[in-house]
């Protein structure tokens, strides 16, 4: 049937609109105040849970040709640009009893508001795809009765994806079983349908699997069936390839090796196609199903040690993926490949023993473009411990005395979203039911290729499913099982090997993915804090990491090089303390580190810092954020002043050094006489001139105290004390600091004591992330050139 004459049907069939006193969700803006929203969120939770209490009731009568083109229709009227609204948190179904242990369930004996319980549904798709938010088409059971399907999370259909790439992961005619399947009517009502968001809910059949052996079809298909020619297979799996569609790829092999379990070659093309997927596991699993074979060539042995030797290297294997490359050499491959991959084993090998990191290369590899493939974990004297008190449970330790700026962890994020992985022409809007805020589309994309990198990696599934999840799940007492491919029955990627529980996983994901935000845009005060607050911010999730708890007075600090995260010491830590990184930024405002910490912390934080605001009252405080927002509009050096004195009343006169506030507040104000001092510099006199730069840089050294930066005025050695890294400042930041207190002296001419913090910025890049001079230029050489101050840098280092 065409798409005109099915418009057609359509046009003339009436749809029911819905009872207008159906109990509706509450509606939710990203425009409410953050307290109004987080109560609607609170009603919505409720009215979620109404929902999930209704008593399962009999769905209406299907129309087989209403629901065909109604997907016909919104397939062809959808538009490009649009946003996407929807929620994380919210109930959702996933299936953990084997396809084998379920019994079958037809369409018309399904019921409204149920989850169908030790059943599944064998149906097959009858319509073309149509992706809203969901990946969404119509299928029919055996009887021919239909129903719409919304598949939600499956690899390669998130936004930007083409209707026909959709098509070819699941073309009309593709047979499939849907594990303990949810059937429901939308938020809006509408059609009954079925809604998966656990990608191992589906199982892709063909009519050669047991399970649809006897299985009669109602009706026949409107498309023809695509192509069953292993040869035809291939050559569609390369042409998927060549065009980087590794998945599209994946799904071509693998249905051709289901035509022909022994066709080596496609095994192979998939194994290179898993590696472009950084599924590992699986393309290992591949690569070392062809080394077993006699019957291979001495030429497709080596490409399947090769590939197998790649699996192992990215997954950290460096031992045994040299055993691999090493061998390859008895058959033929390049040389000069070979002798590359061997050096980076060797390389890797010396990041992941001692630590030590070619830190220029990698962060030249991270301007370039974010995700870094080459550079090994590194697990430096730390280990992670049973601590009953906390959130959840465990914390990070100290297993031996750690000096400042020591390196305590290197790691690769388990998945990472950057906002250049986004398409350009559609945005998404999630509202986290499990935080209370709303995420931008990175984080909201990062939860759909966490659940796929556990789809690729299934041995993974123990490390994640043990990450704090919040209070509503209790931390697993013992490791979660993890899981690996098998070789027998229907393989991956048709069905899952491990089963993704998908509320867990998105807990598991708000409380502890990270934005790894790069060094270099920080490189100037409040760079970081600037740059998190843009509408769209780079997301990802670290395992270990992940373990170690909160302080916005933290003894570690973490920063990123492009997604490679990286935490070292930020003062000495004693054998057996607990070491702790900020899930915050230290320099927000009592409120702002509350409210950001609610979705990391199910009770407050108990810092010194926390502690400390507390003591000073929630009036000081309230006082403080509102002078520190007046004080950015500040026009004129006397209500600057002005301003910077009541933010000093905000403080309690028995509190310690450590008053963030008054380092920005000094700060600024050091800015703004330095900028009055450049218009006026030619009316003034020398003595006039010095006498307001030297207040500038008093300004400056004094902002440092209020930060725990010990100053010293000393002929010799460093101004600074070397204790400690303080916390509300990047450590780059903290570099650029130092430099323009050097330009401050230069401009006094008093060229030693510049010569001293030029100094100070070079051991804060030589400490703080192990760099050396030409590290330090890559990093500070832009800001060098700005400054004007690159020759005299040069004189000194």
């Amino acid at each position: 049937m065409d798409l005109a004459r099915l418009l057609s049907m359509m046009n003339n069939l009436e749809v029911d609109s819905g009872d207008e006193s159906e109990d509706m969700p509450p509606r939710l803006s990203p425009d409410l105040p953050s307290d109004q929203l987080r109560s609607r969120m609170e009603e919505l939770k409720k009215w979620h849970k109404r929902q999930n209490d209704l008593p399962p009731c009999a769905a209406p009568p299907s129309n087989r040709a209403l629901i065909q083109s109604q997907r016909l229709r919104s397939r062809s009227e959808q538009e490009s640009g649009q946003i996407w609204q929807t929620f994380v948190g919210s109930p959702k179904n996933h299936s953990s009893k084997p396809l084998e242990e379920l019994t079958t369930v037809s369409i018309s004996s399904m019921f409204l508001h149920k989850v169908h319980k030790g059943q599944y549904l064998l149906c097959r798709i009858v319509a073309p795809f149509v992706r809203l938010l969901a990946s969404q088409t119509v299928v029919e059971d055996p009887s021919g009765a239909v129903v719409d399907l919304s598949i939600y999370n499956f690899p390669a259909t998130g936004p930007g994806t083409l209707h026909k790439k959709i098509d070819s992961l699941f073309p009309v005619g593709t047979i499939m079983a849907i594990r303990e399947p949810m059937f429901k009517l939308g938020t809006q009502g509408g059609n009954p349908f079925i809604r998966v968001d656990s990608i191992s809910d589906i199982v892709i059949l063909d009519e050669h699997d047991s399970i649809c052996s006897n299985v009669n079809w109602g009706f026949p298909l409107n498309s023809p069936l695509p192509s069953t020619s292993v040869d035809n297979l291939k050559e569609i799996g390369n042409k998927h390839f060549q065009r980087g569609d590794w998945l599209l790829a994946v799904f071509a092999y693998s249905r051709g090796l289901r035509l022909d379990k022994d066709a080596f070659l496609l095994r192979l093309n998939r194994a290179e196609a898993y590696l472009r997927l950084s599924y590992y596991s699986a393309a290992l699993f591949d690569a070392e199903t062809v080394m077993s074979s006699n019957l291979i060539d001495s030429k497709s042995r080596w490409k399947a040690l090769w590939r197998a030797a790649k699996a192992l290297y990215f997954q950290g294997n460096y031992s045994a993926a040299r055993e691999r490359f090493e061998e390859s050499r008895k058959f033929e491959g390049d040389v000069d490949e070979s002798k590359e991959w061997f050096q980076r084993i060797c390389q890797r090998e010396e990041e992941l023993k001692h630590g030590r990191f070619d830190w220029a290369r990698i962060f030249r590899e991270s301007v370039k473009a974010p995700h870094i493939q080459h550079i090994a974990e590194f697990r430096g004297p730390v280990e992670v411990r049973s601590l009953p008190d906390r959130g959840g449970g465990r914390g990070v330790i100290a297993t031996a005395a750690i000096e400042v700026g020591q390196i305590l962890v290197v790691g690769k994020p388990f998945a990472s979203v950057y906002p250049s992985d986004l398409p350009g022409k559609e945005r998404l809007l999630s509202f986290n039911l499990v935080t209370g805020t709303v995420d931008d589309a990175c984080h909201t994309v990062l939860i759909s290729k966490v659940m796929e990198q556990l789809w690729g990696n299934p041995e993974s599934h123990g490390a994640l499913f043990n990450l704090y999840a919040g209070a509503e799940y209790s931390s697993p007492a013992e490791l979660p099982e993890s899981h690996s491919f098998s070789s027998s029955g229907i393989q991956f990627p048709f069905k899952s090997a491990v089963d993704i529980d998908v509320m867990r996983l998105e807990a598991i994901v708000s409380c502890n993915a990270f934005s790894p935000i790069p060094i270099e845009a920080s490189l100037h005060l409040g760079g970081a804090e600037r740059l998190s607050q843009q509408t769209e911010t780079p997301s990802a999730l670290y395992l270990f990491a992940s373990m170690f708890n909160h302080s916005c007075l933290p003894n570690a600090m973490w920063f990123c090089f492009g997604d490679v995260m990286v935490i070292s010491a930020a003062r000495t830590i004693a054998e057996g303390e607990e070491i702790y990184i900020p899930y915050v930024t230290p320099s927000g405002s009592f409120k702002e580190r509350q409210d950001g910490l609610r979705k990391h912390l199910p009770d407050e934080c108990r810092c010194e810092l926390c502690a400390q605001d507390r003591a000073d009252g929630v009036s000081n405080c309230q006082r403080r954020e509102q002078l520190m927002e007046k004080i950015k509009s500040a026009s004129t050096t006397q209500q600057y002043r002005r301003l910077l004195t009541q933010i000093e009343e905000t403080y309690s006169s028995s509190r310690g050094n450590i008053r963030p506030e008054l380092f920005f507040s000094k700060h600024g104000l050091g800015e703004m006489l330095r900028s009055n001092l450049k218009q006026s510099h030619a009316q003034l006199s020398k003595s006039t001139f010095r006498s307001r730069m030297k207040e500038t840089i008093e300004l400056d050294l004094a902002a440092l105290k209020n930060i725990g930066v010990a100053v010293q005025d000393q002929p010799s050695g460093l101004p600074i004390s070397t204790d400690c890294f303080p916390s509300f400042l990047s450590r780059e930041s903290l570099a650029a600091y130092y430099l323009s207190i050097a330009v401050n002296y230069l401009n006094l001419e008093d060229n030693s004591r510049a010569v001293s913090w030029v100094k100070a910025a070079e051991w804060v890049v030589r400490a703080g992330f192990g760099g050396d001079k030409s590290f330090f230029y890559l990093l500070l050489g832009k800001l060098l050139d700005k400054m004007k101050i690159r020759d005299f840098v040069d004189s000194v280092l």
